[in-house]
């Protein structure tokens, strides 16, 4: 998503990113904030972090299924072959039912949650701070630290969610034991198995991800902003004017805004999430088995899967994943953009 530039005006708001630094005072907050320029300091930061906790938890928790399919799609050549209804209705049947649709949903929607609190506290503080004047670059860099940062807390239970996601159900463990035994195999080697590979290869997907989304969403809404404009007036005239004929059902307010449009954020998040999500399938796949086994190496993972199925194992899942990322950059983006708007104090009567 797109910040401010390093000198930027709303409305009879000015700010400059790099003044912040030599003042003990909070920067000056916009007299009109919308989706676009929205920054940290207009926000109610700990409502913030405690709306984007919740939603993260939320929204992982229901992607969970497509998850637990795809962890098995991208670990098994015969679940592979199989639709994701075909995995999760296999599981059902044939490993506890419920029990075995929900293992390592724990883990994953904690991990998640928290690491998300930290990334976002990090990239909304960097992109306010970092000087410079490139907003694409700000996003990209202040994108690629908060994924480093968060990365110590979200790789660890991750790890042990895939673990439980993959186990069959003899060797099924709780959370802990999971831990214990990733720890027996090579100690912290194994804990934070697929965090080099992550530094390198992960977080420039975050990074690669903040900068497309911003720049996409500020061109959609310069583009599409005079139209949506005009007709939000003319839905306001009409409702002031009480006629009758446009008394009818009308279009919710979100749909039409030119400030937070959910339908420009999500095209926005549909287009980066699709697009990067087959540039980066390979690291997902080699990441998810690198984690779940025993002992493995990123070379030696890299090989076997080149070996049993050539290039193509490398894209196993793919279609899955790409809707796995959609659905999720969908929902993580909406989730993120409420939550910054929830939490926006220049819209409770305290702007300065």
């Amino acid at each position: 998503m797109l910040t401010e530039s390093s000198l930027m005006e709303a409305d009879g708001a000015v700010y400059e990113p790099s003044a912040a630094h030599g003042s003990t005072s909070d920067p000056p907050l916009h007299e009109h904030t919308t989706s676009v320029n929205r920054s940290y300091s207009d926000l109610h930061q700990g409502a913030f972090l405690c709306y984007a906790f919740g939603l993260c938890a939320l929204r992982t928790a229901l992607q969970h299924p497509m998850n637990l399919a795809l962890a098995r799609k991208q670990t098994s050549a015969a679940a592979n072959t199989m639709t994701t209804w075909g995995v999760l209705s296999h599981i059902f049947a044939h490993e506890g039912r419920w029990r075995g649709l929900l293992q390592g949903i724990g883990s994953l929607s904690m991990g998640c949650a928290l690491s998300e609190v930290i990334y976002l506290c990090i990239f909304e503080w960097g992109r306010e701070q970092v000087p410079i004047d490139g907003t694409a670059t700000r996003d990209a860099i202040s994108g690629y630290a908060a994924d480093v940062m968060c990365r110590s807390v979200h790789i660890p239970l991750s790890i042990i969610a895939y673990r439980q996601m993959t186990a069959s159900p003899s060797r099924r463990m709780n959370s802990w034991r999971t831990l214990q035994h990733m720890y027996s195999e090579r100690g912290l080697r194994t804990v934070f198995a697929g965090f080099g590979t992550t530094l390198v290869v992960g977080c420039q997907w975050t990074a690669i991800w903040w900068a497309m989304y911003g720049r996409l969403k500020s061109f959609l809404y310069d583009t599409s902003g005079p139209h949506l404009q005009r007709l939000s007036e003319k839905s306001k005239a009409s409702q002031r004017g009480g006629d009758a004929a446009d008394s009818g059902w009308r279009l919710p307010s979100w749909c039409i805004s030119s400030d937070d449009n959910v339908l420009i954020n999500g095209a926005a998040s549909v287009t980066t999430s699709a697009a990067t999500a087959v540039l980066f399938n390979p690291y997902l796949v080699v990441r998810t088995n690198l984690q779940v086994t025993p002992g493995a190496t990123l070379w030696s993972v890299t090989r076997q899967l080149h070996r049993r199925r050539g290039f193509r194992g490398f894209y196993s899942g793919l279609l899955l994943s790409v809707n796995a990322c959609v659905v999720d950059g969908v929902l993580a983006s909406t989730s993120y953009e409420y939550a910054k708007l929830w939490a926006d104090r220049t819209r409770d009567g305290h702007a300065r």
